[in-house]
């Protein structure tokens, strides 16, 4: 957009210098932005044809300087000293008058086609030509960009769209995590239950065999605190058996609910991130185009200040 604004800045300073008058522009807007396609090629065809003009103009130009060279060059020959025996040769009066007639008329011919070249290169509509090729020139790199922004934004997009196609399927995972938590934490319980329920039984039965063995007359009480003693040995194994049970399903509980809560984080980081990062491209996509349009109402007064020429009018309506 800058490199139009210097191209378009260049175009009137040379106007300026040349002294030509001011351009009424169809379009007040930078890069042409209101200019229909018909419009762009139109120009197109009159630039072609402009183009075509001066290059003829041009060719005419070097026939013509040819044919007076060949002529200058006829009269010199004609002049000078062309035979071994030092015999003068001099055209006669008609000869040359005639090389003069014709030397005068290519002279003129030259001078009309210099300045119909002059013409055409001073015309308005020559520099109309001129701005707007340097204008298409803008609106094609100002297109580039805007096309090298959209695929940038589309390809953050698309991986945000990734991002977020693996959030929802671990999030879809979550339910199955929270399943297996609820299984573990049952398994507990259920541990817990038996254990309740395995020490009454046995603490029970060992009364009832203690009891049986108070009642037998005979009975060793030394025998019978042995047998007490493996019982609650056997017991206590049981019950430590239990315990280590119920630890390592405590210990697997706690590593699902630190892997999920990981999880969790990296999600929503990533999420964070994302958005961060779509954020801070809406922000240039928003910045650039406020800039385009401060330049544009920078340049309304300055074209809107300059007085209008019928003539230029008149031009522009022609072109």
């Amino acid at each position: 957009m800058s490199r139009a604004i210097d191209i378009r800045s260049s175009i009137e300073d040379a106007r300026e210098t040349k002294k030509l008058p001011a351009l009424q522009r169809r379009c007040t807007t930078g890069v042409s932005k209101k200019s229909t396609t018909l419009d762009v090629n139109q120009m197109k065809m009159q630039i072609a044809s402009m183009e075509l003009q001066i290059r003829q103009y041009k060719s005419k130009t070097v026939r013509l300087n040819q044919k007076i060279s060949d002529s200058k060059t006829a009269v010199k020959r004609a002049l000078d000293k062309n035979n071994e025996s030092n015999q003068v040769v001099v055209a006669s009066s008609s000869t040359i008058a005639q090389i003069k007639e014709n030397i005068s008329s290519l002279e003129n011919a030259l001078d009309k086609a210099n300045s119909e070249y002059n013409t055409l290169r001073m015309n308005d509509a020559f520099y109309v030509s001129q701005e707007l090729q340097e204008e298409l020139k803008a609106y094609y790199l100002e297109t580039q960009r805007l096309h090298n922004i959209k695929d940038n934004t589309n390809r953050k997009v698309k991986i945000v769209n990734n991002e977020f196609e693996v959030i929802k399927q671990q999030i879809e995972s979550f339910p199955y995590t929270q399943r297996e938590v609820n299984s573990v934490q049952d398994n507990i319980d259920d541990l817990i239950s038996k254990i309740d329920a395995y020490t009454k039984s046995e603490t029970k039965y060992n009364v009832i065999e203690i009891q049986k063995q108070l009642d037998v007359p005979n009975n060793n009480a030394k025998e019978i605190e042995q047998k007490s003693k493996l019982i609650e040995q056997k017991l206590k194994e049981q019950v430590d058996k239990l315990k280590q049970d119920i630890e390592k399903e405590q210990e697997r509980l706690k590593n699902i609910e630190k892997n999920d809560q990981r999880n969790m984080c990296e999600l929503q980081q990533i999420v964070e991130d994302q958005v961060g990062q779509i954020q801070a491209a809406l922000e240039i996509i928003e910045s650039q185009e406020n800039e385009e349009e401060e330049e544009s109402e920078q340049e309304k007064p300055q074209e809107e200040s300059k007085p209008a020429d019928p003539q230029d009018d008149e031009k522009i309506e022609t072109f």
